[in-house]
């Protein structure tokens, strides 16, 4: 008696790590999913912030916008709508991957700037 109620005993552990293992499998492969997912959206949202950076920073619609101004030449002008476009490109991309409400703010705080520069180009 003894000896069969051990080998039941010894089943039903067998299924339970069984159970077990499958279990924390699940949890840590949709861990991992979620994780794997979390890090492509972060390096498109630090790609497209480098590219809004390049785009309006001192190499793109401030050193344009500033010589336009400066030495009234129009390919300046031409440089700093190009500018402008790929900056609002850019901030679509953002505006897609931003969750919090403060990001979102944050975008529409450059896009009123980048108006603000297009008007009065």
């Amino acid at each position: 008696m003894t000896y069969a109620l051990s080998w039941r005993w010894l089943y039903f552990l067998a299924i339970a790590f069984a159970t077990f293992l499958y279990i924390s499998y699940e949890r840590v492969s949709d861990i991992n999913t979620a994780w794997q997912s979390q890090q492509k959206i972060d390096a498109q949202e630090a790609t497209a912030l480098a590219d809004l950076h390049r785009h309006m920073g001192y190499t793109g619609l401030i050193y344009n916008f500033k010589n336009y101004i400066l030495r009234q030449n129009r390919k300046y002008l031409e440089h700093a709508e190009e500018n402008i476009l790929a900056s609002m490109v850019n901030l679509e991309q953002l505006g897609q991957l931003q969750s919090t409400e403060a990001e979102l703010h944050a975008t529409l705080v450059i896009r009123n700037v980048i108006n603000e520069y297009r008007a009065i180009g």
